[in-house]
């Protein structure tokens, strides 16, 4: 999605738009903090913010005029739900404005970086305090110093490369601090001196706009995509293997072919980042297999699953690794060389993103290689990511036995499943937004969440909030569930809960709900259930249990009991203190 808006006028469209959404549509309030004026800049945001927001009303909350650190204090009493600070040289020290340059003496070098050392230390301060209410961008200096601090075009001046230096001690710093993000403002002379010294806005409105854009994807980031299906002739490697053998296909330098080394390496770095990386290819599997296990492949064989080799049409050996992930194409990536081949994908799964590898175009695999690492980016990688690819193999070893087991329910005791309910620490933790904000097929009703929004809803009345972790004797699934909900009597209304995929067929969703009766000595449990277009699973459970979405009692103890899945796993019920 492209957020960026192009003018002023497409801003103002833009806010003007929130005004169709419905009346009790959840609110999205954005700080912005600066020490200038924001004008147009708060515009353009507001409406970079509500493209990326969809069904949330966006409002602003602007910081004060004056010095920034003031101005994000300001912001910080509002309690945003996201906040952008903008910062530029004058914050470092007020004599690296133009107008402020304009008529104070011109200082020399040390007395300028020590001002600038001394301002980024506070700066830090009130950033992490902010970080601890809201996610935060930070906007780094990306304006040229003024004409009598800067060197000629072309070169570097000491002071410049002083303060560089200071900032980017100060951005590794902030990278730090849990909640913060570093927007790169790709610096360049884009200043319009009339605004600035007329009013003390210092950008264009062009530039405006793309800061605008910049801030909002750090703020409400696309979505991560989940998986990666990967072709292998000409793609992970160069040659057809069925043709030159197992030891010709290449990917070095003497064979010219160091691009599908960059690619391998890519794939491995996304395999640590927990994306799913699975192969697709129409070749004899007993070559493929020889490939993979040649030793200087520089992408891991292991995270490589499922491996579809096949002489068969590519989109049913896709639509069988989709099915082994259990989750869906849009959450997906094909990779391929062949036109036909990704035409013929494309149409068989519409929802699918594909993205064709340029294999004697080094320049295109290039912007391929940074495509996919947008796609996939992660601001931090859990430890549930790690596990992914260890846990589908376990899923799909679990699966099987299970078809061979005559006793479903025995089958499930012996996998030795622990269930840990863990209510300490939920408010505070991504994994819980994450989990909330990318599962799709076992969700209540499909409502994401950014992290202040997490927070509030532990400061509820009555509030209960809880983590699920799983482990069996195939291994452990990390933290695979969240959800929150209310106590009002002896009623717990649900009104969040996501189940990973992974934890599909455990029975753990019916062990949650009792530990749920036991713990919070309820009589009924509810749910704010809404039907979405991905979340059949959540409304089978729902049925399973005999739950009427019109009927406000909810369910009691015996509508699970009665299920015969409860008892199967050990279970471990953590609360709060």
């Amino acid at each position: 999605m492209n957020i960026t808006m192009a003018t002023l006028r497409d801003a103002m469209l833009e806010i003007g738009r929130a005004r169709d959404l419905p009346a009790d549509a959840p609110e999205l309030a954005v700080g912005i903090a600066c020490s200038f004026s924001p004008l147009h800049l708060q515009t353009y945001l507001q409406a970079s913010v509500q493209a990326a927001a969809g069904d949330r009303r966006v409002s602003m909350i602007p910081g004060l005029y004056g010095p920034v650190v003031e101005s994000i204090q300001h912001v910080a009493g509002a309690s945003p739900d996201l906040c952008a600070v903008v910062l530029e040289w004058p914050d470092l020290d007020p004599r690296l404005g133009i107008r402020e340059s304009a008529t104070a003496p011109r200082a020399d070098l040390e007395e300028l970086s020590a001002t600038a050392e001394g301002r980024l230390n506070r700066l830090h301060q009130a950033l992490t305090d902010l970080a601890g209410l809201c996610p935060v961008a930070v906007l780094l200096p990306s304006l040229d110093l003024p004409a009598i601090y800067a060197a000629p075009s072309g070169r570097v001046g000491l002071l410049e490369a002083r303060l560089s230096v200071l900032v980017a001690q100060f951005s590794e710093k902030l990278l730090a601090v849990p909640g913060i993000r570093v927007v790169d403002p790709e610096i360049a002379s884009r200043r319009d001196v009339q605004s600035d010294l007329r009013s003390g806005f210092p950008y264009t409105s062009t530039r405006a706009a793309e800061l605008a854009g910049k801030i909002a994807r750090t703020l409400v980031p696309l979505p991560t995509k989940k998986g990666l299906i990967t072709d292998l002739d000409d793609t992970l490697w160069r040659g057809l293997v069925g043709e030159v053998g197992i030891d010709a296909v290449s990917w070095d330098l003497d064979s010219g072919s160091l691009v599908h080394a960059l690619y391998q390496l890519q794939l491995q770095e996304l395999s640590r980042r927990g994306i799913l990386i699975g192969v697709c290819s129409k070749n004899d599997p007993e070559v493929v297999a020889g490939v993979l296990t040649r030793a200087d492949l520089l992408v891991s064989s292991d995270v490589l699953f499922p491996v579809e080799a096949s002489w068969g049409p590519k989109s049913a050996a896709v639509d069988r690794i989709l099915r082994t992930w259990n989750i869906s194409a849009s959450d997906v990536v094909f990779v391929d060389d062949n036109d036909h081949e990704l035409a013929e994908v494309a149409a068989a799964h519409p929802n699918l993103t594909c993205l064709k590898f340029p294999t004697l175009d080094p320049r295109g695999a290039g912007v391929l290689l940074e495509e996919l690492n947008a796609l996939f980016w992660r601001e931090q990688v859990t430890a549930e990511d790690a596990l992914r690819t260890t846990s589908l193999r376990a899923s799909a070893a679990v699966a099987v036995e299970r078809e061979r087991a005559d006793d479903p329910v025995q089958f499930l005791r012996d996998l030795e499943g622990r269930v840990t309910v863990e209510a300490e620490g939920v408010w505070e933790s991504a994994r819980a937004v994450e989990l909330i904000n990318k599962t799709n097929q076992f969700n209540l009703n499909g409502r994401r969440v950014v992290e202040s929004e997490w927070r509030k809803r532990g400061a509820r009345p009555g509030s209960v909030g809880c983590s699920i972790s799983y482990a069996d004797k195939f291994g452990t699934l990390g933290a695979i569930s969240v959800l929150s909900g209310v106590v009002d009597g002896d009623l717990l209304t649900i009104d969040c809960w996501v189940l990973s995929c992974r934890a599909f067929s455990r029975g753990i969703e019916h062990h949650v709900l009792r530990a749920l009766f036991d713990q919070y000595g309820v009589a009924r449990i509810a749910f704010d259930f809404v039907r979405t277009e991905r979340n059949a699973v959540a409304a089978q459970l729902l049925s399973t249990l005999g739950y009427d979405v019109d009927d406000p009692r909810g369910i009691d103890v015996r509508a699970v009991d009665g299920t015969g899945m409860t008892g199967v796993h050990q279970v471990d019920v953590r609360r709060s203190t």
